[in-house]
């Protein structure tokens, strides 16, 4: 689990995430989309995904049985004494696990599934950003686990499971964000043509990543 940061930063709506993912899937960028949602919804820090190789993702198909389920191990790089080497994280959206596990097919076990330099990450997510509207600086990468941890409360209203499936060792971090994202109204911050063009992208999100 990690330690609690000393700043939170502002955690992504999941409104302005699909609407992310929506353009980036229109530009080409599917892998790209893929990578945004995993880091969501599976509520991962960049540095997870960074060398993640197709050996380190258990697929639904992977798996003899009915459940929509992807698991991602996280080698745990955290400095904290005692905490375990390994963990993992769980998609159980459906439609989410199958975009991403649609991404990994044909890959070999030693393949990198997301071969980005974090160069060219951040490079994209500040152009997919100015697709929005939005202020290449409105949101930094960070705030996609911020926002999946904000998003798995919401559907789940439980704070001991945000906190497991977040793998933090401090129950503050989780209430950190959820704080953040009371106070931060992010439909005021924009212009109503962007709040438009969002909401309307948004809307799209299941139908382009099925």
């Amino acid at each position: 689990m990690d330690e609690c940061p000393q700043e939170v930063t502002d955690p992504c709506p999941v409104e302005i995430l699909r609407a992310l993912v929506v353009v980036s899937c229109t530009w080409g960028w599917w892998t790209f989309a893929r990578y945004l949602c995993h880091r969501f919804y599976g509520v991962h820090r960049g540095i997870d995904l960074a060398e993640l190789k197709r050996m380190d993702i258990v697929l639904p198909f992977d798996r003899q049985d009915a459940k929509t389920v992807l698991y991602t191990r996280v080698r745990n790089k955290s400095q904290w004494r005692g905490g375990p080497k390994r963990q993992h994280s769980a998609i159980e959206v459906g439609v989410i696990a199958e975009f991403i596990a649609r991404g990994c097919a044909g890959l070999m076990a030693d393949d990198l599934v997301y071969p980005y330099s974090y160069s060219t990450i951040r490079h994209r997510w500040r152009k997919l950003l100015e697709a929005l509207g939005l202020d290449p600086d409105f949101l930094d990468l960070r705030a996609l686990r911020g926002g999946g941890c904000v998003w798995l409360f919401e559907e789940t209203r439980d704070l001991p499971f945000v906190q497991w499936r977040g793998r933090w060792q401090d129950m503050k971090t989780v209430v950190h964000y959820l704080q953040e994202s009371l106070v931060h109204s992010w439909h005021l911050r924009l212009s109503a043509k962007a709040r438009k063009r969002i909401l309307m992208l948004q809307n799209m999100f299941e139908r382009v990543i099925a």
